[in-house]
């Protein structure tokens, strides 16, 4: 983990993200169908993007690959127990969005701003 003052409040921000996955993820809604093409594809990608680029902030990078197999990990396990909710299902594009997401987030939008959260916490 980078050097963070605050690592305990960074921490529990990442771990409550992936927990609002998760649930989001196996929760029943509404099945009606969005105007938008693929969004659910979007979304997918979206949130992992933002897991990827949010742990690649708070660890040093040589826990990059670690945070991507992770971040893969979840997102299959999540599938799979999709399949057994009986009101979700089980899609390759998710885990592909997903993959599309976490690569973006680890090694694309890390680079942008690569310590913003240390900073944040060195002024707080």
């Amino acid at each position: 983990m980078k050097k963070l003052k605050f690592k305990f409040i960074w921490l529990l921000i990442g771990v409550l993200s992936v927990l609002l996955v998760v649930y989001f993820s196996l929760a029943k809604f509404d099945d009606s169908p969005s105007t938008i093409p693929h969004l659910d594809k979007l979304l997918h990608a979206g949130i992992y993007t933002y897991l990827g680029w949010y742990f690649s902030q708070i660890f040093t990078s040589s826990k990059r690959l670690i945070i991507l197999v992770a971040l893969l990990a979840m997102g299959i396990l999540i599938e799979f127990l999709q399949k057994l909710t009986g009101y979700r299902s089980f899609e390759l594009q998710d885990i592909a969005a997903n993959i599309f997401g976490i690569t973006l987030g680890v090694f694309v939008f890390h680079k942008i701003y690569p310590n913003l959260i240390e900073d944040i916490d060195h002024k707080i």
